[in-house]
């Protein structure tokens, strides 16, 4: 488990090392701004593998959402705002959104972020709620006119508040991961009234 988390960090760091402000330039989309990288077709964080048409190569969890794929399309920035998540990339094509969450001690989706990571610990006082947490999130969206489902993969690294150095990587349980799911479910409900 820890080596898929390593690898997916590594993946990740990889593409943000390329990556820059977040511009249409680099290849970092944003809602409104136009799809971005509409020719992905898979996506990969920590081994685990959402693909366009939904299907998976490693075990992923899938949570049905009330409505169309459409509607929970919609949906999908208002939940990734709520939980604080920037959205840096937008793929209406293969149904992709992914996000991040920089520097933050703050909750995710409403549980201590001391119950969704593990980044270690020093005197027996967990890193997540003593250190800056990144958490990054892809959601991938798969369904029809009128029903929907999505699954997403989390990943979060941890350092201390000013202090240079490498990036710790967490393992993240899978609650991450539903959280996510909830915000959306969420999202999708109020937009129908």
């Amino acid at each position: 488990m820890k080596s898929s988390a390593i690898m997916g960090l590594l993946v990740v760091m990889a593409c943000a090392s390329s990556g820059g402000s977040g511009s249409s330039s680099n290849g970092l989309g944003s809602v409104g701004g136009g799809d971005q990288d509409a020719n992905i077709k898979r996506v990969s964080i920590a081994g685990v593998d959402l693909q366009a048409d939904g299907r998976s190569t490693s075990p992923v969890v899938w949570h049905d959402v009330p409505g169309s794929v459409s509607h929970t399309w919609q949906s999908l920035p208002v939940a990734f705002h709520k939980l604080g998540l920037t959205i840096t990339r937008y793929d209406s094509t293969a149904y992709i959104i992914e996000g991040e969450r920089l520097r933050s001690r703050a909750d995710f989706g409403g549980k201590q972020l001391t119950s969704l990571l593990d980044c270690g610990d020093v005197a027996g006082m967990p890193n997540a709620t003593r250190f800056d947490v990144n958490i990054q999130v892809r959601t991938a969206l798969r369904g029809s006119a009128t029903a929907s489902s999505v699954a997403s993969a989390v990943v979060a690294s941890a350092k201390p508040s000013d202090v240079s150095g490498v990036l710790m990587p967490c393992v993240v349980n899978s609650s991450a991961a539903d959280r996510v799911a909830v915000a959306i479910t969420e999202a999708a409900i109020a937009g129908n009234k």
